[in-house]
């Protein structure tokens, strides 16, 4: 693993769920925060160096948890090596970048995952199944929410920018230049559930902003983000249908995460009023087509199958607090299956690549005013 924040809290323990699995070694920027998170977590090896770690440790898989500009260079190294990689979300600080990854890992004949683990909940692989048993039918339209709480009374809220324990703060989600924005971020994690939903994006519309003009930290220091924070997008499907996408990490009293499809044949709702979906925020709600004198019925509550959270029949551990493991321990899952059987994973480069695609069209699309074709 290449990073103590996140990985720790989201990758660490879904790594450790997974039969014949070993967390290996791990690499900060820093010697002392390296041994620190190796002993307090009892990972073997610690390496302050990730080419180091890269060409000397005992691993097949690399996890690369670090920003965009920082993680091209440590994929394309661990690429060359002839390792494994999973990638985090946002894929790359550009186009350029991402087209060179996904042609590496082709090259390499490796396998490469991108986090993004909206499509491995419970809720979506309902959602999906219920998509393929012609619940919507032909798909009309899709809206999509997700906001999150940067401020509250002045306060810096927003979860990755402090958290307890993580040895860096996260403003560079608000530095020019460093792949992060609210569309590449929480949009890049949407748009991999669109497309995991309804297949390739032909055309993007976008309105993109930036209204918080200055964010405050706990110690007192502030911080004038660079970036946008409030991505409008409106989204066409090669197989048909349309998107709505509305994303905004400056969002007093966010109402979190949505998604509603509409179809000739019924509706489908996912909402985690929390913010980012997980295995325990979440819920699917199913509205069939109905007669006149059915509008305005409530629509129901869809359960869950209880395989779609168990691994090989088992229920995934995971902390009451971090119901984001049970996404996590499949989607792992699903890269080790990969590894061994010789195949691609999903969700993948490829589609890391096509996301990637999505929001420089949008970032196109604001800047000239004109929807773009992909």
């Amino acid at each position: 693993m290449i990073g103590a924040n996140w990985g720790i809290v989201g990758h660490l323990p879904a790594w450790r769920n997974l039969p014949g699995v070993e967390v290996a070694a791990i690499c900060t920027a820093h010697e002392e925060t390296a041994r620190a998170a190796a002993d307090a977590h009892g990972i073997p090896h610690a390496y302050h160096d990730y080419r180091r770690m890269i060409d000397e440790a005992p691993v097949d898989i690399i996890d690369v948890g670090t920003r965009p500009m920082l993680r091209y260079d440590m994929v394309m190294h661990a690429l060359a090596a002839g390792k494994h990689v999973i990638n985090a979300n946002p894929f790359a600080p550009d186009i350029a970048g991402a087209k060179a990854m996904r042609e590496a890992q082709q090259a390499a004949g490796v396998v490469g995952m991108i986090e993004a683990q909206f499509q491995w909940l419970p809720q979506f692989r309902q959602m999906k199944a219920m998509i393929a048993d012609g619940a919507l039918g032909d798909l009309i339209g899709v809206e999509l929410r997700c906001h999150f709480p940067l401020i509250r009374d002045g306060d810096a809220l927003f979860p990755f920018v402090t958290r307890p324990g993580y040895t860096t703060n996260y403003n560079w989600l608000g530095m020019a230049g460093e792949g992060a924005s609210a569309l590449r971020n929480l949009g890049g994690h949407c748009l991999h559930a669109l497309l995991y939903l309804f297949g390739e994006v032909e055309s993007v519309s976008a309105t993109l902003g930036r209204g918080l003009r200055e964010w405050r930290f706990d110690d007192g220091s502030r911080f004038t983000p660079q970036t946008v924070d409030t991505a409008f997008a409106t989204l066409r499907f090669r197989d048909g249908g349309t998107a709505q996408m509305n994303i905004g990490w400056s969002v007093a009293g966010a109402r979190g995460f949505a998604i509603e499809a509409y179809g000739t044949n019924g509706r489908l709702r996912i909402e985690a009023p929390s913010a980012f979906p997980d295995a325990g925020n979440a819920a699917l709600f199913h509205a069939p087509a109905g007669p006149r004198e059915a509008l305005g019925k409530p629509e129901e509550p869809v359960e869950l199958p209880a395989t779609l959270a168990q691994l090989r029949g088992a229920p995934i551990a995971a902390p009451a607090d971090a119901r984001v493991v049970i996404p996590m321990t499949l989607m792992l899952d699903e890269m080790v299956s990969a590894v061994r059987e010789g195949r691609e994973c999903s969700p993948g480069f490829a589609q890391a690549l096509q996301v990637q695609a999505i929001c420089e069209a949008a970032e196109a699309s604001d800047r000239q005013g004109e929807r773009i074709n992909l």
